[in-house]
Formats: C-alpha cells, structure tokens, sequence
C-alpha cells in the first residue's frame, strides 16, 4: 500500500472525529432547562409562586431574573430573599409551628444536571391582581440565552390548600 492512501484514510478519519467532536460539543453546551410551577397563589400584594428548576446540560447555568408577563407588561420577582409565605399551626390553641418560608436568592446558580426549587415573590400594582390570564407565562433570564419563555394553566394547587 502506498503511503499517501495511507495519510489519506488517517486525515479523513481524523476529519470526520474532529466534525462529530465539534458537533457532541455543540450540542452539550445547548441550554436545556426544565421548569415546573408546583404553586400559585395571590395574595394582596403579591404572587407567590413555587418553581423548580432543573439543568438538564452538561455545563453549569445561572439564572438570574424571573419574570410573570400580565398583559404584555413584564413584573420581576423580588431577588432578595424575603418572607414568602408563613406557616402556623396551632392546636387547643397553643401554637404548635410557627415557620418563615424565605423565598429565592438571585442569581440561582445551577451546576451541571442539578436543580434547585423554591419560593418566588412577584410584587405587582393593585390594580393588576384581577386581570391574571390564563395560562400563567413566565419568562427566564440565564447567563446563557437571552430568554427562556414559560406557559403554565392556572389550576396549580394554592398555598392554603397545601399547609391544610
């Protein structure tokens, strides 16, 4: 066999390893986010709602804004942590429980297939608590994509409910 068939089929194989390693890392690098609304609620000044956040890539990601879109106008939710929701239980009347729920802390950092879940708290005007659509949209800032944009139906289970 001559040498140069053999320096062919050698840079061919190595050129086709190159292209398939180009493509597995391109694919591997795809933001690939699952998000899940466990809860909704309002409240007179608020939404409250429950999230999980799944990072289903190989590369580690951040989030850094969460968003309820309500008639086309954006509302963040609060990036510190606060009070989202408190628990009191009592029996005979005696209080048996008493827990502060503290929402998120922003940025929600997630490493590669991880995921987090909590609290999120959305202050909007007053006004605009009655005109909630259905479904629920939500958009997600990452460090890797512009946006991420959500839709959830309306009939998720309601904080009272839950703690019942």
């Amino acid at each position: 066999m001559n040498i140069q068939v053999v320096s062919l089929i050698l840079g061919s194989i190595g050129t086709v390893g190159t292209i398939i390693a180009g493509i597995y890392a391109f694919f591997s690098s795809l933001t690939r986010l699952k998000v899940e609304l466990y809860l909704f609620d309002v409240t007179p000044r608020s939404y409250i709602a429950f999230m999980s956040f799944t990072n289903k890539s190989r590369m580690p990601i951040s989030i850094t804004d969460v968003q309820i879109v309500i008639d086309g106008k954006r509302y963040s939710c609060i990036r510190v942590p606060v009070n989202a929701y408190e628990i009191n239980k009592t029996h005979n009347g005696v209080v048996t429980m008493d827990k502060q729920v503290p929402s998120m802390d922003f940025p929600v950092n997630l490493p590669a297939l991880s995921g987090l879940s909590g609290f999120l708290v959305f202050r909007v005007e007053s006004q605009i608590q009655s005109q909630l659509s259905t479904p629920l949209n939500f958009v997600i800032h990452t460090n890797r994509k512009r946006s991420i944009s959500c839709k959830f139906s309306n009939s998720t289970l309601h904080l009272k409910d839950l703690f019942q």
